[in-house]
């Protein structure tokens, strides 16, 4: 999980040329999407993020529903890989 209240204030991201100029973010909120690979092993195969042009504090509960859409995102990954797996046992186009 990422999070920075204020881009401004973190010296990470405060020369950013989207925190400097347009967009003008300020805000992220970041969590990463993992993905179970067939040798068992987890991988990061993304984000789920949120911005905003407004510094923010983030709560636990935000941080809750941050990793219930995360979630939402890596099932919906594997909704669309199981498909396009069985696409290709069928011999049909996928994706």
């Amino acid at each position: 999980f990422t999070l920075v209240a204020d881009a401004l204030k973190d010296d990470r991201f405060a020369d950013s040329p989207l925190v400097q100029g347009a967009p003008y973010l300020r805000f992220y909120a970041g969590m990463p999407i993992w993905s179970k690979a067939k040798d068992g092993q987890s991988y990061i195969i993304g984000s789920f993020c949120l911005l905003d042009q407004k510094p923010r504090e983030f709560n636990t509960e935000q941080l809750r529903t941050l990793q219930d859409l995360a979630s939402l995102a890596r099932e919906e990954f594997g909704a669309i890989s199981a498909e396009a797996q069985k696409a290709r046992c069928l011999g049909v186009s996928s994706l």
